[in-house]
């Protein structure tokens, strides 16, 4: 185990007897089966959990859906009087975001979007950042990728008012339940011995010390995973996974899975801002990487109206713009810009109001500069 993960595992070792207990479990596998099977419902049972997992309560009461209900009722209560402020916009845009992603197409452009980080962290002896996006996919395909039929049968709104009654949520059947709580509860030593064998080359002739580095791997990312060592209003988006205890086996409960790969972009700014050389050489090159991902996506537009790293020079200061798009009737200008909010998210979400702003009003008054060049 590798020196900074030290305060990771003794952080599990004393949260493990609370995490094993009955009620806490089953408070777990409970509002994870809501989750699934109320789909539409998803992020406010998301928000509801991450309002209570640090309640003793969540570890010594038994959940009851009514009080979930009564939650989503107050939140919709609360939309309806008040006009929303930038941060409960964003929280909402956060808990909704999963849902939207596919995770495999992230997952690309993640691994692209950090791989100038994989030489620095080797350098540092902590884990590849490739490495925690396999372990990622490994988790969730093994919940996900399988459905069974009785995992189909979910709750459907019968009315435009049902769906929009933030408490319609519903209790899946017992059978329901029981099949999705076996789904999202691994073993800890079947998930680590699944990472070596998918990670390790298929060669007789492998050095018998890169198995243990796997190993260690695994585990330094499962912990990770499981403690980032940040208190977070949203904590499901930096600790998504729970190691725990039962018939004296050690397992990992996912109780949201559709969070992996798709919002892995959290967990890697926090990652990476551990460790000071390697944040330099992100703050130094981000810039270029972002700008060589927009370039390449754009790049992907069939269309022959669409004019990439457009330049105009009618004006005292020449300037550029990432896109050009000509209808018949109007014209669209595509500005990339990069900053890294992300490393305040989910953690600190009120402190990246101004960045935010300010970036969205660069790229405003760039694109005004575009149009009056163009016209």
């Amino acid at each position: 185990m590798r020196a900074m993960n030290y305060g990771y595992l003794f952080c599990w070792r004393t949260s493990l007897d609370t995490m094993s207990s009955g009620v806490f479990l089953e408070n777990l596998r409970y509002i994870s089966s809501l989750g699934r099977y109320n789909t539409e419902r998803r992020p406010v049972i998301r928000q509801y959990f991450a309002n209570r997992i640090s309640d003793s309560e969540f570890t010594y009461e038994k959940l009851d859906v009514a009080e979930i209900r009564e939650f989503a009722s107050q939140k919709q209560s609360r939309a309806k009087d008040t006009s929303p402020d930038f941060e409960e916009i964003f929280e909402e845009s956060l808990l909704t975001l999963p849902e939207d992603i596919n995770s495999q197409d992230f997952q690309r452009h993640l691994l692209f979007r950090y791989s100038h980080l994989e030489e620095p962290l080797s350098d540092q002896d902590e884990f590849a950042i490739s490495d925690l996006l396999s372990f990622e996919a490994l988790l969730r395909d093994t919940i996900l990728e399988e459905s069974e039929p009785i995992l189909s049968d979910l709750n459907r709104f019968e009315s435009k008012e049902d769906y929009a009654d933030f408490s319609n949520i519903e209790e899946p059947s017992k059978q329901f339940q029981q099949t999705w709580n076996r789904r999202v509860t691994l073993s800890r030593k079947e998930i680590i011995k699944s990472f070596v064998e998918g990670t390790l080359p298929d060669d007789p002739t492998i050095d018998p010390s890169r198995h243990q580095e796997r190993i260690e791997t695994a585990q330094d990312i499962l912990e990770f995973l499981s403690h980032s060592g940040e208190n977070s209003p949203l904590d499901f988006f930096s600790n998504p996974v729970f190691q725990v205890k039962e018939s004296e086996e050690r397992k990992i409960v996912v109780p949201f899975p559709e969070v992996l790969l798709t919002t892995a972009q959290y967990r890697i700014e926090e990652y990476v801002g551990q460790f000071k050389q390697v944040q330099a050489v992100e703050n130094r090159e981000k810039g270029g990487v972002v700008e060589e991902l927009a370039q390449e996506l754009l790049q992907q537009i069939p269309s022959r109206n669409f004019v990439k790293e457009f330049e105009y020079i009618h004006d005292p200061n020449p300037g550029e713009a990432d896109g050009l798009l000509f209808f018949e009737d109007s014209y669209w200008v595509a500005e990339v810009k990069s900053h890294p909010i992300f490393r305040k998210i989910p953690n600190r979400v009120e402190l990246i109001k101004s960045r935010f702003t300010q970036k969205v009003t660069q790229a405003a008054d760039q694109i005004q500069n575009t149009l009056g060049g163009t016209v």
